[in-house]
């Protein structure tokens, strides 16, 4: 199939949980909402899949499986679907759809590295995930993992909708190893800083906006890991590369 012939899938699901919502989430309303999205945005070939009164627990959906089988045979040239819970309520599994981008740059095959992603709408935060340490196979697959729980498994918010993606501005911290380090060695603009005592952990990362000191950085870090200020804590401190 040509490019200029493959389709754009526009992928609809209604569960009967999701019929109680009323028409915010019927077929209907997503249909237009996804048609509307395409002939915005210049996407042709326009073909829905439907699954209407299906769980979104299982993968195992005869209108997402039929579109997966025009994925691998490389006739879609796009996916949209109203937002990620739509695919599957199973948001890790839903992250496995991601293609990983061609000709990235050598770096982003590498593993080890911890990768923090963070969505602001409006200059409001919108979400924030990241790992320490790598736990993917790579950076690339890390950034991807993380940018997916962002925008759906931050338990501060609702999940991100395909409606509020060009309002969002995106950054990735990739993380160095972390030292061992006391007060006297942090900087709140070219340090991040992690907290621990037993179990307790919390980070922070560096140069953020209305954190304009040391002391506000660990305040800060000691309330996300839930220690006490008068308790006995350790300090490690790491570096950044900031992409936005």
């Amino acid at each position: 199939m040509q490019k200029s012939d493959k389709i754009t899938a526009l992928y609809c699901r209604l569960s009967h949980e999701d019929e109680l919502a009323g028409e915010s989430l019927s077929i209907q309303n997503q249909r237009k909402i996804l048609q509307e999205y395409a002939d915005n945005n210049h996407l042709l070939n326009t073909v829905f899949f439907i699954d209407d009164g299906v769980s979104g627990v299982s993968f195992e959906r005869k209108g997402l499986q039929d579109m997966l089988r025009e994925v691998e045979a490389g006739n879609v040239a796009a996916v949209v679907v109203k937002d990620l819970s739509r695919l599957g309520r199973d948001y890790l599994k839903t992250g496995e759809y991601m293609k990983r981008p061609d000709g990235l740059p050598d770096e982003m095959s590498e593993s080890g590295y911890g990768a923090f992603v963070s969505l602001k709408k409006r200059g409001q935060l919108r979400g924030c995930i990241g790992t320490i340490t790598g736990v993917q196979d790579n950076l690339a697959d890390e950034i991807i993992a993380n940018a997916v729980s962002a925008g759906v498994r931050d338990p501060r918010f609702q999940p991100v909708e395909a409606s509020e993606l060009e309002d969002l501005d995106i950054s990735v911290d990739v993380l160095f190893a972390p030292e061992p380090a006391d007060i006297s060695e942090l900087d709140h603009i070219k340090y991040g800083v992690i907290v621990s005592s037993g179990y307790r952990r919390g980070l922070l990362l560096p140069n953020l906006d209305g954190v304009d000191t040391v002391e506000e950085q660990l305040s800060i870090a000691l309330q996300k890991a839930g220690i006490r200020p008068n308790e006995r804590y350790s300090i490690e401190r790491f570096e950044v590369v900031r992409h936005v």
